[in-house]
């Protein structure tokens, strides 16, 4: 009906992979290449707190690779690697969480649960992390519990209330979750700051549901004309 059959985004601009793998919160990497642990030769504390950097910025690079590849087996231990060296880093509690989403999506149910603890665990030290709230959203999407999937799209939403695929994933979830008021709110502003986007024909068919789900009978019937125009 809905998402189902139209479309789910995973990347909101700069949210929510290239905001880890484009620089932690653990920043000024050095180049080092660091397969492992870090290595630190105890010479002063600035070696000691450049070297674990380096490690992590190498084990990033590594995950981005390998979640790149497909290779999410690969991804998962240089995630958990990297979570070693800095396991308050919320940035990395998200990349953790987002491999092991990914991994559940490919078909291991069991990784759902480590998925989320590992979202949730980034917004306890960064409650502000928009990347896991959106990520959060997805992941209770797939699992059809859209009541939450709403709170946490609405609050990606506020920070970003230009982005059309945050606004229709929000829309998306307020219908699944019996509440097309929110739906048809976020689905006009996604009208007003992207209207090509609005003009897709599952943005359309998204219209005409709500719509009728709020009883509008013209109104749906001149979106359901417009998508099968497009359609």
């Amino acid at each position: 009906m809905f998402v189902r059959e139209g479309k789910r985004f995973g990347i909101v601009g700069a949210l929510p992979l290239a905001l880890v793998l484009a620089g932690c919160q653990t920043n000024n990497f050095g180049n080092q290449y660091l397969s492992g642990v870090a290595q630190v030769d105890g010479k002063s504390g600035q070696a000691a707190a450049e070297a674990p950097r380096s490690a992590i910025e190498a084990l990033v690079r590594e995950a981005r690779k390998a979640i790149k590849a497909n290779d999410l087996d690969r991804a998962s231990m240089l995630a958990n690697a990297a979570l070693k060296l800095d396991i308050t880093n919320p940035d990395l509690q998200f990349l953790n969480g987002y491999v092991y989403h990914l991994m559940a999506t490919a078909g291991d149910s069991t990784k759902l649960s480590l998925a989320e603890q590992g979202l949730k665990l980034a917004l306890k030290f960064a409650p502000g992390h928009l990347a896991s709230r959106y990520q959060l959203g997805l992941m209770y999407m797939d699992q059809r519990r859209h009541t939450l999937a709403q709170g946490h799209f609405a609050a990606v939403a506020l920070h970003r209330p230009e982005s059309p695929q945050v606004l229709y994933n929000l829309a998306s979830s307020s219908y699944y979750a019996r509440d097309p008021q929110t739906a048809e709110a976020a689905l006009n502003r996604l009208a007003d700051v992207a209207p090509d986007f609005a003009a897709e024909p599952f943005v359309l068919k998204a219209q005409a549901l709500t719509k009728a789900a709020l009883d509008d009978d013209d109104s749906a019937q001149a979106f359901l004309d417009a998508y099968a125009v497009k359609a």
